[in-house]
């Protein structure tokens, strides 16, 4: 499952993200970000096949974190 968002403080949020996605027993394809205009950075997530149900959890799960915002997948 793939995801972008967007992000101020991403050093910050990738420890809380990576955090939520061990706790939920999930791996990560690809993790990484990509700094856009001024403060701003482009966060994109590729789990490592993860059920449909949990990875929808964890989907949701990070997108209540106050600096992410979502964004189109990439």
């Amino acid at each position: 499952m793939e995801a972008r968002f967007y992000c101020c403080d991403p050093l910050n949020t990738v420890s809380r993200v990576m955090d939520t996605a061990r706790r939920m027993g999930l791996g990560f394809s690809t993790l990484s970000f990509d700094r856009q205009e001024g403060s701003l950075y482009v966060f994109d997530i590729v789990l490592s096949d993860p059920p449909e149900p949990l990875a929808r959890n964890f989907i949701d799960r990070i997108a209540n974190f106050v600096d992410l915002e979502p964004g189109q997948t990439a």
